[in-house]
Formats: C-alpha cells, sequence, structure tokens
C-alpha cells in the first residue's frame, strides 16, 4: 500500500488536480444516479438499495426470537428488509423496470469514481499527516473505500444479471450481492472513521506547528540593560 501511495505522490499537482476531478466524478454520478432512481420509490415504495439487500430476507423472516421474526423488528425502526420477487415485480407492473436497469447502470459508474476518489484522497491526505512519508494507518483506512468500490462492481454485476433476467429472482439469486453489499458497508465506515481521524490528526499537528513559533518568541531573552 505504501509504494502504491509514494507512487501517486511523485507530482502533487497532478495528484490534487486528479483528486478534484474524482470527486466531481463522484458528486455527478451520483446526483444522476439519485435523480434516475428516484421514480422506483415514488412509485413503488422500493429503492435499489432494497434489492440490494433482499438476501437477508428469507434469513431475517425466518428467525424469530419470539412472536415476530427479527425482520418484523427491524421494520417498527425502518430496516426491514423484502423479497427480491416482490421489488422487481412491484417495479414491472410500475413500467419501472427499464428504469431500474438504467440506475444500475450509472451505478457502475459511481462506484469506480468514488474507489477512485476514496484512494486518491487517501494519498493527498497522506501528505499531510505529521508522520509523512511514513505510514499512517488511519490514512490506509481511507483507502478501504477502494476495496468498497471493487465490491460494489460485483454486487453491481448480480444485480443487472437479476434485473435483465426480468422476475426471475429468486431469494438465493440475491444471498451473494446482499453479503457483497454488507461487507462494503462495513468497508464504507471503516473508510470514513479513518477520513475523520486524518483530518483531525492534520488538523491538530497544524495548530501545533503555528503554535511553535510563537512560544519560542516568548522565550527569547530581551534586550540587555
Amino acid at each position: 500500500m505504501l509504494k502504491l501511495f509514494r507512487a501517486l505522490d511523485r507530482n502533487p499537482q497532478w495528484l490534487a488536480a486528479w483528486t478534484l476531478i474524482a470527486l466531481v466524478g463522484t458528486l455527478a454520478s451520483g446526483h444522476v444516479l439519485s435523480g434516475v432512481a428516484a421514480p422506483l420509490a415514488e412509485k413503488t415504495g422500493f429503492k435499489l438499495v432494497d434489492l440490494q439487500f433482499s438476501g437477508w430476507y428469507p434469513i431475517l423472516d425466518a428467525i424469530r426470537p419470539g412472536q415476530r421474526s427479527v425482520n418484523d423488528l427491524l421494520a417498527s425502526v425502518g430496516f426491514e428488509t423484502h423479497r427480491a420477487s416482490d421489488i422487481i415485480q412491484a417495479w414491472q407492473k410500475a413500467g419501472l423496470l427499464e428504469t431500474a436497469r438504467r440506475a444500475q447502470r450509472i451505478d457502475f459508474v459511481f462506484a469506480a469514481a468514488y474507489g477512485v476518489f476514496a484512494l486518491l484522497l487517501a494519498v493527498t491526505l497522506w501528505r499531510i499527516q505529521p508522520e509523512y512519508p511514513r505510514r499512517v494507518r488511519s490514512v490506509r483506512l481511507i483507502a478501504l473505500g477502494t476495496i468498497a468500490a471493487a465490491l460494489d462492481e460485483i454486487e453491481n454485476v448480480g444485480l443487472w444479471t437479476v434485473l435483465r433476467g426480468a422476475g426471475e429472482a429468486g431469494a438465493v439469486s440475491f444471498l451473494l450481492p446482499t453479503a457483497v453489499a454488507t461487507l462494503k458497508v462495513v468497508f464504507l465506515i471503516a473508510a470514513l472513521v479513518g477520513l475523520v481521524v486524518s483530518l483531525v490528526r492534520a488538523h491538530n499537528a497544524f495548530e501545533s506547528s503555528a503554535e511553535i513559533p510563537t512560544d519560542a518568541a516568548d522565550r527569547r531573552p530581551g534586550p540587555s540593560a
């Protein structure tokens, strides 16, 4: 990982430019994805994320600690999962299956954009850490966003295959995409934690360096009488 960071760090000007381009690409593709996928939730109540995590439905629905299943308990706080076939059938009846496919195609671009941005952002923040040019654990966490993006692409392939099948989805078909999507979320949370820690450490280091000249000036001997 450190070798990759050093390779990307050879030209700071290009690093800053490509990081900005990746950020713009992430925001733009995310905005387009949100706009294209909006009718899915507006007309059926099901989002793409519901399809992504639908593989948990048969498991959570089967676990019953009491009279209600775990899925029912999650529904009370708005985090229930749904059967994949129900989601796709709802989109079919509303004539939105092609919209779902279009949104899924855009998600391929979005995942690639934020994956590149996460890696370049990690290198950029690495430069302002007090340990630079040595390795920094919190910065390496940010780079996990790139691994999350790779997992996102694997998930996208699985969902795209099912969406092209137009309703041939069963619970088993979504176990792999759902497992990959869950692992993706874990990596994204870790990357976010790394980002916050890196920014805080860089801020503290900057404040400490800014205070040194003032302290040094206070310790100067005054003019001799």
